[in-house]
């Protein structure tokens, strides 16, 4: 069935964004993800009509440019369901949880922040989860528009190896 699909890229500045159009659907998705996971794929064969973003381990600054630029095309898009997705696998991630080592980004600072000893990959990928769509919350254009019933926010976690996704519910 994707190999129906049209494949469409965009440049923003600062995100990679990828589309999967599918024929017949009209509920366009937007996953917020890490480049270095690869998950486009490995999502477009379980969700239609999905467009990507990403961010080093799918960590948004939610700043006022980068808010604007994803709110104005979640708009422009009409965007349905936006999720945040994070992969068990993510080097960003694995680094934090098993060196405890940074290489001085800002993903792995915030991944630092949230790390605790009795954590998992799979219970820091889901803390990374919730943090994401808190700082999303936050932001008075998200807020607004999710509030109002927009677009829904889910939290996926990935396992690309076991071919699994798990959906879990934001705090």
């Amino acid at each position: 069935m994707l190999d129906k699909a049209k494949n469409k890229i965009f440049t923003i500045p600062d995100f990679s964004l990828t589309y999967n159009e599918m024929p017949g659907n009209n509920h366009n998705k937007l996953f917020l993800v890490c480049p270095l996971c690869r998950l486009e794929r490995f999502i477009s064969s379980h969700y239609e009509n999905a467009f990507f973003m990403t961010a080093p381990a799918g960590i948004f600054r939610f700043e006022a440019d980068e808010s604007q630029i994803i709110h104005d095309f979640i708009k422009r898009e009409k965007i349905t369901d936006v999720y945040f997705v994070g992969e068990t696998s993510c080097n960003f991630i694995n680094l934090v949880m098993k060196v405890g080592g940074y290489s001085g980004r800002f993903c792995e600072f915030e991944i630092g922040k949230l790390k605790t000893c009795s954590d998992t990959i799979e219970t820091l990928t889901e803390k990374l989860l919730r943090y994401e769509a808190f700082k999303m919350k936050s932001v008075e254009i998200f807020r607004n528009d999710l509030l109002s019933g927009k677009y829904n926010l889910h939290l996926l976690i990935a396992n690309k190896h076991k071919n699994e996704i798990r959906e879990i519910l934001p705090e």
